[in-house]
């Protein structure tokens, strides 16, 4: 079992960011699935891709983009 003090040193604030390209996924899918069909918002999902672009490394990226694509369907 691993000491406190090691999770802790391996938890980082950009952890925390992630947040933000997952959430934004979910409200980008609730709200397109709401909305009329004649109004589609589902190219708002490359926002997150670019965000995460920012927070983490390629296998980050490709992981989000690859939840955007499956989302938007």
């Amino acid at each position: 079992m691993r000491h406190k003090s090691e999770l802790r040193r391996r938890w980082q604030p950009r952890h925390a960011l992630l947040a933000l390209p997952l959430c934004l996924i979910a409200v980008v899918t609730v709200v397109d699935t709401l909305a009329p069909p004649d109004v589609h918002l589902g190219p708002l999902l490359v926002a997150a891709p670019a965000v995460t672009a920012a927070i983490g490394g390629a296998r980050l990226v490709a992981a989000v983009g690859a939840l955007a694509v499956v989302t938007s369907w």
